[in-house]
């Protein structure tokens, strides 16, 4: 390998430089040279046997290179400068198994550590899946990052773009930009106010109108009681009791639409944060998820070591943020409020979110506020009371009880309006 990029062939020289790094170099001499052709070439300079050593020389690194004669080695072993990439993948190869035996060795380590088991598998998943990433992941140049933010923005501009999966409603995907990559949403509201049925109704058209994987864990709930909603709801089925023949044969057709869905619908009472992050890496893995739903945040265990359940509750919120950004797919949390909004008799706010500080890590916030509480037919709020760089504001719903569905109605009160829309003269 270091025999071709001495050969100073510039069309292998710089593909070589930009696959390989000094680190994968086992022997401390190869690495040496490679990193001082790295600096040759981001200085301009001409790379060859003569050009190197120099440079080394100059350096005084000419010694810890092995010398004239290793470099003359390298040079006179090189069959030909364009069978870099066949030594590359030997290299890479060589490199991974050695990091891949330090990851085992640490894990080993702990083992009798303090370390719960929940937690020890949840650290030693994220190495060794560490290892896979920084081998098959490549280098953004700064140039790939603005071409990436100005399509983005002129999408926002025109209003014909979502940066993320559509929610299902205007409004929300026009104020949001969908629900995007690495974003975590909290659904907060008091209990009965519909916070399940509105993360499954945008979790259930991601499933069934994209046929996208989405992953539910559901902590309250069955799967079986998740499953009669969905089937219910789009077999426009409203009552509790009886059913005509209509009703029976639009269910069954629903039913059998529904047993398509890549919906996976994970029921546990007792799960914890790093039980939850272990299964949805280990789902994602099978079926590369778009979006994961969390039911509901509180009740969703810590380590087990912290002092208070406010500190717990941080723990929780923080990881599912991280597990969005490590798989890198929108996760959806839903959160009970406290009732202070309800004792006062006013719309909730975040203030209403400060247990833990959800509202700290939340990218998105929606509550849900309602003052018919108990009537099947009610009109909601939803408030975007965390928007990062989006609009804030309240948009009305219309909540449908027996078919626990929402949708949309009336104007929109905006308390953070956007920009003047204007066109952005992409750069080359």
């Amino acid at each position: 390998m270091i025999g071709c990029l001495l050969s100073g062939e510039a069309e292998h020289l710089n593909a070589a430089l930009a696959e390989a790094k000094g680190e994968m170099f086992y022997d401390l001499r190869n690495a040496t040279v490679f990193r001082c052709v790295e600096d040759m070439v981001s200085a301009g300079k001409p790379v060859s046997l003569v050009t190197v050593r120099q440079q080394l020389d100059d350096k005084g690194f000419l010694e810890h290179s092995g010398g004239v004669a290793h470099l003359n080695a390298c040079l006179d072993s090189c069959v030909s400068p364009s069978m870099w990439s066949y030594f590359l993948e030997s290299i890479r190869d060589k490199h991974t198994r050695r990091k891949l035996g330090a990851v085992c060795a640490a894990i080993g380590s702990c083992v009798d550590g303090p370390l719960g088991t929940d937690d020890l598998l949840d650290q030693a998943e994220q190495q060794l899946l560490a290892v896979r990433g920084t081998e098959v992941a490549g280098e953004a140049t700064m140039k790939d990052h603005v071409m990436a933010v100005t399509a983005r923005v002129e999408a926002d501009l025109s209003g014909d773009g979502l940066r993320g999966l559509s929610t299902g409603f205007r409004a929300l995907d026009v104020w949001t930009k969908g629900l995007k990559p690495q974003n975590l949403i909290i659904i907060a509201a008091l209990t009965g106010m519909g916070k399940s049925a509105l993360a499954m109704q945008m979790a259930t058209r991601v499933a069934m109108e994209e046929n996208l994987p989405v992953a539910v864990f559901s902590l309250e709930m069955t799967s079986e009681e998740i499953t009669e909603r969905i089937i219910r709801q789009r077999a426009r089925w409203e009552t509790s009791s009886g059913a005509s023949e209509r009703d029976i044969k639009a269910f069954v057709a629903a039913g059998s639409q529904v047993a398509k869905a890549p919906l996976h619908l994970i029921e546990d009472g007792g799960l914890s944060i790093a039980q939850i992050r272990a299964k949805a890496r280990r789902l994602h893995q099978r079926h590369k998820l778009a979006l994961i739903v969390v039911d509901y945040l509180q009740l969703v265990s810590g380590s087990g070591r912290k002092d208070t359940r406010t500190v717990e509750v941080s723990e929780v919120t923080k990881g599912l943020k991280e597990m969005a950004k490590e798989l890198k797919v929108p996760v959806i949390a839903l959160a009970q409020l406290n009732r202070a909004s309800a004792n006062e008799d006013r719309r909730p706010g975040l203030n209403d979110l400060r247990e833990g500080g959800i509202e700290h890590h939340a990218d998105v916030a929606l509550l849900i506020h309602t003052k018919e509480d108990g009537t099947l037919m009610r009109e909601v709020d939803i408030i975007v009371a965390k928007n990062r760089g989006n609009p804030r504001g309240v948009i009305p719903f219309r909540f449908n009880g027996p078919l626990t569905e929402f949708t949309e109605v009336g104007p929109i009160h905006i308390n953070d309006v956007p920009a003047t829309r204007r066109t952005l003269t992409r750069t080359a």
